[in-house]
């Protein structure tokens, strides 16, 4: 449990505030004990933390959306496609500002349908509920997933030649990547990220090196064609 490692008094601590109300209790007992800490994935304002190392889910939200404008052209018409459990992510969140921000700011004209799926336990109601608004709705051209959960969605849509645009580079996604049934994946390198942040840890805490108050990670487009590319450029 988290206040056994706190007993253990590490040096010093990397944490992903995947749940932002349940991060809030965590950082505060971190603060209070003074050990150092770095925020990753996920930025959060108003803490401590020595550093945030990764993405910007604002402008990665935003470019999502230039891409979808891109696939389907003049008055886009899109489903996006959003997990209950995920509402505390405060990425992807900011990712669905950032790609809705993107129309608005363009000031372009969308037509847009969004449904939340209430749990990811029964394929089959993720398939009903998805397929059903496909079917009622033949003008939609796209789906946007803000999350990793692409591979899974799309995974369980029956119709073909749809722009499926969504996030990380995770086995499954990659399968769907790779047979053209998911059109974009966004990754943040998250693999680097973690590599990072156990590299500017060790140079504060053995060299007495302070890290930038940020680091941003690239935010790649992935595509079938550039996906064994990327691979070659994780951290080794």
């Amino acid at each position: 449990s988290f206040e056994k490692l706190l007993n253990e008094k590490p040096d010093g601590i990397i944490l992903v505030p995947a749940f932002k109300e349940a991060t809030k209790g965590i950082l505060k007992k971190i603060e209070a004990a003074k050990i150092p800490y770095f925020l990753l994935n996920i930025k959060l304002n108003g803490y401590n933390n020595l550093s945030y190392i990764g993405e910007d889910s604002y402008k990665s939200g935003y470019l999502a959306g230039k891409l979808m404008h891109t696939c389907l052209g003049e008055k886009p018409n899109f489903l996006t496609v959003k997990i209950a459990a995920e509402f505390n992510n405060e990425a992807i969140l900011n990712r669905v500002m950032g790609f809705d921000g993107y129309f608005l700011n363009e000031k372009i004209e969308t037509t847009s349908i969004n449904i939340i799926i209430d749990s990811i336990k029964s394929k089959k109601n993720i398939s009903e509920k998805v397929n059903t608004i496909l079917r009622s709705n033949p003008e939609i051209k796209g789906v946007f997933v803000p999350s990793g959960k692409v591979g899974l969605i799309s995974s369980l849509i029956n119709q073909r030649n749809l722009k499926i645009i969504g996030y990380d580079t995770t086995p499954v996604n990659l399968q769907y990547l790779s047979n053209n049934k998911i059109t974009f994946l966004i990754s943040q390198k998250s693999y680097n990220q973690g590599y990072d942040s156990i590299i500017h840890m060790q140079d504060f805490l053995l060299k007495n090196v302070n890290p930038k108050i940020e680091y941003l990670s690239p935010i790649e487009i992935v595509t079938k064609e550039n996906v064994e590319f990327i691979r070659k450029n994780y951290r080794n």
